[in-house]
Parts: C-alpha cells; sequence; structure tokens
C-alpha cells in the first residue's frame, strides 16, 4: 500500500495496517531548538513561532502556554521530546494530527 500524497513513510505496521507518519522529518516545516515555552522566539528554528497549517516537530521539553485561533498541520513530539500544557495558562492547541513517537 502507497504512502498517503502527504506523507513520505509509513510508520510501523500495526495488524497489517501501515500508519502515515504525517510528521516525518521531510514534511517539517517549524520545529524546536531548545528547551522552553511555545511563546518564545528563542525556542524555534529561525525564531518563527509555528502558524496555519506548519507541520511542527517538538525535539525538546516544550512548555505549552499559547490559545492559538489557527490550526497546525501537524505537531509531532519526537522521541526524547516532551509537550506540556501550562497549568497556569488558559491554552488551545488546535491541530489536525497529533503524533507522538
Amino acid at each position: 500500500m502507497p504512502a498517503p500524497a502527504n506523507s513520505t513513510r509509513l510508520l510501523t505496521s500495526w495488524g497489517g495496517i501501515g500508519v502515515p507518519d504525517f510528521c516525518d522529518d521531510a514534511l517539517v516545516t517549524r520545529e524546536t531548538v531548545a528547551d522552553g515555552p511555545a511563546s518564545s522566539p528563542d525556542v524555534w528554528k529561525d525564531r518563527k513561532l509555528p502558524g496555519l497549517a506548519d507541520v511542527v516537530a517538538v525535539r525538546h521539553q516544550l512548555l505549552y502556554d499559547l490559545h492559538a485561533d489557527a490550526p497546525c498541520a501537524t505537531v509531532g513530539v519526537k522521541p526524547g521530546a516532551s509537550l506540556t500544557f501550562d497549568p497556569t495558562k488558559k491554552t488551545r492547541l488546535p491541530t489536525v494530527n497529533l503524533v507522538v513517537y
């Protein structure tokens, strides 16, 4: 079975069904470069926060402290990384796909 057009590979097969990797490194448009709060430009490659339709790779310890209205296409929490929501703030993370490795 070929990979969907929006994915370059399939994750491990489960029950003979391939699961698309919606956060394959070839698809990533925004990624973390350091631990810290999601609202800090210092956390993001090129100092740009993710936006509408981005494929986001979380590669560090990310404290999500935003209330976003525009959905990201995908948020992928890569091995060894974490995504934690700030309990002191009203947060919202709209996304089409959430992939936790």
